[in-house]
């Protein structure tokens, strides 16, 4: 299992209560928009790096479009990462709260009981 990180190359999602959302789009919602699957290439240090091939200067402004049937295969393509993705790590409960908790109340509820008997 894998943590995708979004780079800055990866647009803002649409439809999430806002004019201009804030949050990123998931791996499968970039999938969805640009029409294209991910080239994954190995990073440094363990990490994998998901890549999407794009013509180069399809807009003025440097954005993605869709990649229709008249755009795929016509230009020059480069990659663009979008995408750094870190292997995911569970750790291990390092506090354990439950048995203080447990061992405060049943203390409290033995004092509770001896104030109320005198």
């Amino acid at each position: 299992k894998y943590l995708w990180i979004p780079t800055k190359n990866v647009p803002r999602a649409r439809g999430r209560g806002r004019a201009t959302s804030t949050k990123r789009m998931t791996p499968d919602e970039v999938q969805a928009e640009l029409n294209q699957e991910f080239v994954i290439l190995k990073g440094r240090a363990g990490r994998l790096l998901a890549f999407i091939a794009r013509d180069r200067g399809v807009t003025k402004s440097g954005g993605f479009r869709k990649a229709g049937k008249g755009r795929i295969g016509r230009g020059k393509q480069e990659l663009t990462l979008m995408f750094t993705l870190v292997r995911s790590v569970r750790l291990p409960k390092l506090l354990d709260l439950k048995k203080p908790a447990d061992q405060w109340g049943d203390a409290f509820v033995s004092a509770f009981e001896r104030r109320l008997a005198d």
